[in-house]
């Protein structure tokens, strides 16, 4: 696991064809819930394709849970620093509210995030509000005994800044 410290120069570049994650959208997450609440958000490989001579890329993403204590034991993962996710079995596909199968090639997600889904029902309607924090980093995945995707805790990175940067953060106890 890396981080890359980026030139102040460089900033005002950045900024023009990237929007940068604010510190209040990264959060650390212990208490694993049991529902859709995790989102896999990357650009594989098999989503790149030459078009007119030039590179496009796609992205993907997966809505999933928390797998049970069984693959942090068998793949030897230690559940205070990652987070393993549910990749077997069928999804729905998004486009057209298909079943489909779950497609296993994820090479090129790794480094992409792994997002905490809040929904919460906006008052006086029927309607769903989704908020959304930063909590892990995927970086491996498995297709044996366990088919599961697997994340880097987001406080690895919080505590490497605090230590190594010397940066001071004020949590906020949700």
């Amino acid at each position: 696991m890396a981080y890359i410290k980026i030139d102040l120069k460089l900033i005002k570049y950045l900024k023009l064809p990237y929007k940068f994650l604010t510190i209040e959208k990264i959060s650390k997450h212990n208490k694993l819930l049991d529902g859709l609440n995790y989102c896999i958000l990357g650009f594989p490989e098999k989503n790149i394709k030459k078009v007119e001579g030039l590179t496009e890329t796609g992205a993907s993403y997966f809505l999933t849970h928390a797998t049970n204590e069984k693959p942090y034991k068998k793949y030897n993962f230690d559940k205070n620093n990652f987070i393993i996710l549910q990749m077997a079995g069928k999804g729905i596909d998004v486009l057209n509210g298909d079943n489909t199968t779950i497609n296993t090639h994820f090479y090129g997600m790794s480094g992409c995030g792994l997002w905490l889904l809040n929904y919460t029902l906006e008052f006086g309607t029927n309607k769903y509000l989704v908020d959304y924090k930063l909590i892990g980093i995927i970086t491996d995945f498995r297709k044996g005994k366990y088919f599961c995707m697997i994340a880097n805790k987001i406080h690895l990175f919080i505590e490497a800044w605090t230590v190594i940067e010397k940066f001071r953060f004020k949590e906020i106890k949700s």
